[in-house]
């Protein structure tokens, strides 16, 4: 039987949200089913979090329970499998970042970088999918909503 981790809250700061408790729970684990209900959070934990579900032995397989949008999509499509419940959320946008006090040069290597992380979170739903890219680089330019 698969152990069941759920992940609630918001990615990177919430309890149990975090790269630190995902990955005590995986830790020794065989066969994971992991609930997902939150609704986003920072890319950096959520990177690292999906790597941690790709890397895992066992078979993964995620199931979005509730709201799986922003960062909180992304992290279960390195799952084996993804499933929804019927009336689960999924949603996709953009990666959102600011700027303070910076000038135009700030603003233009921000903006750099954010569409660098948008085409980099845009591959895994590719992947996942077998959409092109350019596809998914719309739906996240849309900022997309999918139900169940």
């Amino acid at each position: 039987m698969a152990k069941k981790i759920t992940i609630r809250g918001i990615i990177g700061l919430s309890e149990n949200a975090t790269p630190e408790f995902l990955s005590r729970e995986l830790a020794g684990a065989g066969d994971v089913d992991i609930n997902f209900a939150s609704p986003g959070g920072l890319v950096f934990a959520g990177i690292e979090m999906g790597n941690m579900i790709r890397r895992h032995p066992g078979k993964t397989t995620a199931t979005l329970t509730g709201i799986a949008a922003s960062m909180s999509a992304h992290i279960p499509m390195k799952a084996d499998v993804v499933l929804a419940e019927d009336d689960a959320v999924f949603m996709i946008h953009n990666v959102i970042g600011g700027i303070f006090g910076g000038d135009f040069r700030d603003v233009k290597k921000l903006a750099a970088r954010l569409e660098s992380m948008r085409d980099l979170l845009a591959k895994a739903f590719t992947n996942k999918t077998g959409k092109e890219l350019s596809d998914i680089q719309k739906l996240m330019d849309d900022e997309s909503f999918f139900f169940g």
